[in-house]
């Protein structure tokens, strides 16, 4: 099990208050972007039952990012995922597909860029039998189990796995984040196995509330072949379950030429924003990197100092994350 987007969930601050679910209003949906402060170790989740206290305000940022969410068409993996609804990309650049129904969200790939040349310079994650996120509608007490299967694809080999994930909304009360402090919420405990070419386990706890979208916070440690690596995240301005989503207004972002044989590269967007662009080579060594520019329609980046070869741009930005390969001939 990758450490992808998957495992919002949650439940009810009461189990009397059956109107108070986790339900597909508080999913995340197109055009979403969640800024999140970040830390590289679990945090102690702290008990379970109803009418707790989380606080973790005293929990300092070591990084700072963002989750953005795409339509599946025209990100960066959409030939592998065309049946999928909904496409979230992390601040590392790595897209998680998902399909969301009204009972189930899935998670049904996992795609992400690393420093190979073509076409070993993809990894992913090819589900046969998709990881239920959370069945929904969803409350304080309620349970799943699921099984899991596909195959880890790296250096474009595949690698068969099998799992299991099992999850329980364990908790409701007050939780405290340094964003600030937020009642009625339901916390989630996942825990799962994953076996393939290695063997992968998680233990991951995700706050959730009915008057948000998206997780409030999530603390875990994922053991990869037996070395564990920590990791602690929270919504540093979360979005209300009642904010819909301007279609008309959203930000769209593409690089125009992934083919470069004149020194220059071109991205347009429809809306103004202000961006850092990070350019990597395929060993994953930054060789080139700007603060806030601002883009607007069309930008030329010079790039006739690269030699030739396969790179990838970044962009970051408060509308989200995208990144492209290009090659320079």
């Amino acid at each position: 099990m990758l450490r992808t987007l998957t495992l919002l969930a949650a439940g009810v601050s009461s189990a009397t208050l059956f109107a108070q679910q986790i339900t597909e209003a508080n999913m995340p949906v197109v055009g979403d972007v969640v800024d999140i402060g970040i830390m590289d170790s679990m945090l102690d989740p702290g008990a379970s039952g109803m009418g707790q206290t989380w606080d973790f305000s005293a929990a300092t940022a070591t990084n700072t990012g963002n989750f953005s969410f795409v339509e599946v068409a025209g990100s960066l993996f959409e030939d592998r995922f065309p049946d999928a609804d909904l496409c979230g990309i992390s601040w590392e650049g790595s897209h998680a597909y998902y399909d969301l129904d009204s009972d189930v969200l899935s998670q049904v790939g996992f795609g992400t860029l690393v420093a190979q040349a073509p076409p070993n310079d993809t990894a992913l994650v090819l589900y046969s039998d998709p990881e239920t996120v959370v069945d929904l509608p969803f409350e304080f007490g309620a349970t799943f189990t699921d099984a899991i299967a596909g195959n880890d694809v790296a250096f474009n080999i595949p690698f068969a796995f099998t799992g299991q994930v099992m999850a329980e909304a364990d908790g409701t009360g007050t939780l405290i984040t340094p964003a600030g402090t937020f009642t009625n919420v339901v916390r989630y405990h996942l825990t799962g196995t994953k076996v393939g070419a290695t063997t992968t386990t998680r233990d991951q706890y995700v706050w959730m509330s009915p008057a948000h979208r998206f997780w409030l916070m999530l603390t875990e440690t994922v053991s990869t072949a037996g070395f564990p690596s920590g990791l602690t995240w929270w919504a540093t301005d979360p979005i209300s379950a009642s904010v819909g989503v301007d279609e008309p207004n959203r930000t769209d972002l593409r690089l125009m030429n992934t083919l470069v044989d004149r020194g220059t590269l071109t991205l347009v967007t429809n809306q103004a924003m202000r961006a850092d662009l990070r350019i990597h080579d395929l060993t994953g060594k930054l060789v080139r990197g700007t603060r806030s520019e601002v883009l607007s329609g069309y930008t030329t980046i010079d790039v006739s100092d690269l030699s030739k070869g396969v790179y990838l741009i970044q962009v970051h930005s408060e509308q989200g994350t995208y990144a492209e390969r290009f090659v320079v001939q």
